[in-house]
C-alpha cells in the first residue's frame, strides 16, 4: 500500500534524493542529444521543446 504521507510530505532526504534523481536524468538526456551532434545549448533547447510537446497533449486537460 502506498503511504501519501510520504508522497506529499517528504522528508529532506526524500527531497534530497529526488532533486539529485532528476539532476541525473537531465543530465544523461542533455548527453544523449550530444552525442547526436547537438551543442549543450542546442540539447536544452530540444529538452524543452519535447517537455512543451508532451505537456500540450490531451493528457493535462
Amino acid at each position: 500500500m502506498v503511504d501519501f504521507r510520504k508522497v506529499f510530505f517528504p522528508t529532506g532526504e526524500e527531497k534530497r534524493q529526488q532533486k539529485e534523481l532528476l539532476n541525473r536524468l537531465e543530465r544523461e538526456r542533455v548527453l544523449h542529444f550530444m552525442n547526436q551532434g547537438f551543442n549543450r545549448q542546442e540539447a536544452e533547447e530540444q529538452i524543452d521543446k519535447e517537455v512543451k510537446e508532451f505537456t500540450e497533449r490531451d493528457y493535462y486537460s
